[in-house]
Parts: structure tokens; sequence; C-alpha cells
């Protein structure tokens, strides 16, 4: 069976509300349940705004990982040490894409270090990428989360390698790995 290839490009305007489908869409199946009613409301209403300020690139790198014209992965570092947004399409996930894309994201000289408030079921991914909870769950206006960090060094970034990069241009192709547990 042949691999589909994905494409790894900074963000454009006018990918604005595919990008929203997409984060709308992973959030309500994997993040919202393990929100309060409260925090759902609060996620929900600041969602687009959120997203909106990412496509600012005096702050924010962005890319998008597409396949076949559809936007299936969206990333946003914020000042080079903030990962703001890492969302995969339900039908791309575990299959290599999310870690690709923080790969693509981080490998820059001018990122030391990275960053982020992870939802509560990606912890796990985050952890096995070398991501260390630097506090506990917390808890604000219902959104639940865990701050995490990870210094951008080769001990620590470990398992990010072998993910084909492309540091000196905008572009790569990502093959999708078969997912096992689908079959």
């Amino acid at each position: 069976m042949e691999q589909d290839k994905i494409t790894i490009l900074d963000v454009e305007e006018d990918d604005f509300y595919e990008v929203v489908d997409l984060v709308g869409g992973v959030s309500e199946a994997d993040i919202l349940p393990n929100f309060s009613d409260e925090g759902k409301a609060s996620f929900l209403q600041s969602m687009n705004e959120n997203i909106q300020k990412t496509f600012d690139r005096t702050r924010f790198h962005c890319v998008k990982a597409v396949l076949n014209d559809r936007v299936v992965g969206f990333s946003a570092l914020r000042d080079n040490e903030y990962l703001t947004h890492l969302f995969i399409d339900k039908e791309h996930q575990s299959k290599g894409l999310g870690k690709a894309l923080l790969r693509y994201m981080i490998n820059n000289p001018e990122v030391t270090s990275v960053s982020l408030r992870s939802s509560i079921n990606a912890v796990p991914f985050y952890t096995s990428l070398g991501f260390e909870c630097t506090g506990p769950e917390s808890n604000v206006k219902g959104i639940r989360y865990v701050p995490m960090t990870v210094p951008n060094n080769t001990t620590n970034t470990k398992h990010l390698t072998g993910i084909p990069t492309s540091p000196n241009k905008q572009t790569y192709q990502f093959e999708i790995k078969d997912n096992p547990s689908s079959k």
C-alpha cells in the first residue's frame, strides 16, 4: 500500500476557518470531555479569538499539515518558546504526525526550550517526547491542564529523532505510518 504524503506549510490567513474546524472537532472529542460545564463554555467562547491571535506572525510561528488539500494538523509556537496549539485530526492521530509537527516547530536554533499547558489527555504524548511536568494539574475557569516543559537539546528530544526536518525550507513531505491499532 502506498503511503499518503502530508505537507507541512506555514498557515495563511485564508486557512483560519479550516483551522477552527480542526481545533473544534478535536477539542470536542478529546479535550472538552475533561472540562466542567464552565470550562467547556469558557474554552468555546475564546477558541476563535485564541486561534486568530496565533496568525500574528510577529509573535507566532504557525504551521498546518495538509493532506489532499485538507488541513489535518495545526501547531502554533509563540515567541519561540511557548506551544499554544498542537492539534491533529482524529483520523490521523497515533501515526507520528503530532511528533512531526512538534519536531518541525522546535527544529530552530532560536528555540532553546518549549513550555506548554497540556490538556489532560495529551500528557502521555508529551511525556513520551521528553516533556516534564513543571507543576500540578491546574484548573482555571473549569479548563484543566498540566504545565510542561522540555529543553530543546539532543538529550530530551531524542524521541523526536528520525523525523525528516527541513530547517531551511518551508515544506517537507511526511509519510503517514499505518496505525496498528486500527487494524
